[in-house]
C-alpha cells in the first residue's frame, strides 16, 4: 500500500499548496485595498503568521514524502515544483506586508489615489487568476501572463515618471514620494513573482502529464511500476 499512501500525500500537498496560494492572494487583496482609501484607519495585518504556517506545511510535506517514499524522478519533479511555487508565494506574502508598511505616508500625496488603484488592482487580479487556475487545474497561457506583466510594468513606469517630476517640483512630496516609489516597486515585484509562480505550476503539463496548473499526483508513473 505504499503507492496509495504516497498518492494520498501528494493530494494533501496539492491541498496545502492551494491553501497557501489562497491565503497569499487574500493578503495581496487586503494590502492593495488600503491603497484605495489612504485616509481611513486600517489595523495592522494579521496574516503574516498564518502564511508562515502554510509555507512550513508545504515544505514539511515535501520532506516527508521524499524521506518516506523515495519518489521516482517524475514525482520528485512534482515536489521540487511545489517547493519552487511555495518560495514564490512566500516572497509575494512578504511584499504584500511591505506595501502595508508604506501606505500611511501616501495620504499626504493626494495624486497617489489617482495613480495607484489601476496598478494595484491589476497586480492583485494577476495573483488571484494564477491561484484560481491552480485550483481548477487550468493553464494560464504564457503569452497572457507576459502581456499582463508588461502592462503592469508600463503602468508602474508611468507612475514613477510622474512621481519623479512631482518630487523635483515640491520638496514636500519627497518623503511620501519615496513611500510611493517603494509601493510601486513592490507591486512590480509581486507581478514578477506571480509570473514565476504560474510557470512553476505549469511544469507538470510541460512534462506531458496531461494536467496543468497543479502538482500532478503521478498516478501513471506509479501505476507503471506495479
Amino acid at each position: 500500500m505504499p503507492v496509495k499512501k504516497m498518492l494520498d500525500e501528494l493530494h494533501a500537498l496539492e491541498r496545502d499548496l492551494f491553501a497557501f496560494g489562497a491565503g497569499v492572494a487574500d493578503a495581496v487583496t487586503e494590502s492593495v485595498g488600503r491603497l484605495h482609501d489612504l485616509h481611513s484607519f486600517v489595523p495592522e495585518p494579521v496574516w503574516g503568521a498564518a502564511l508562515n504556517q502554510h509555507h512550513e506545511r508545504v515544505v514539511e510535506r515535501c520532506q516527508r514524502i521524499t524521506l518516506l517514499y523515495q519518489p521516482v524522478a517524475c514525482d520528485f519533479q512534482h515536489l521540487t515544483t511545489a517547493l519552487s511555487a511555495a518560495s514564490e508565494l512566500e516572497q509575494i506574502g512578504h511584499l504584500a506586508a511591505e506595501i502595508t508598511e508604506h501606505t500611511s505616508p501616501l495620504a499626504s500625496l493626494p495624486e497617489a489615489t489617482e495613480k495607484l488603484p489601476q496598478l494595484a488592482d491589476s497586480v492583485s487580479n494577476m495573483v488571484h487568476v494564477v491561484v484560481d487556475a491552480y485550483s481548477t487545474h487550468h493553464t494560464i497561457p504564457a503569452r497572457q501572463m507576459a502581456r499582463t506583466r508588461a502592462d503592469v510594468a508600463d503602468t508602474a513606469e508611468s507612475v514613477i515618471e510622474w512621481l519623479t517630476g512631482a518630487m523635483k517640483a515640491d520638496s514636500a512630496a519627497v518623503e511620501p514620494g519615496l513611500s510611493l516609489f517603494a509601493v510601486v516597486r513592490n507591486l512590480q515585484a509581486i507581478a514578477n513573482h506571480t509570473t514565476r509562480l504560474a510557470e512553476a505550476l505549469s511544469v507538470v503539463e510541460d512534462r506531458g502529464s496531461g494536467s496543468a496548473a497543479r502538482i500532478a499526483t503521478g498516478t501513471e508513473a506509479l501505476a507503471s511500476r506495479w
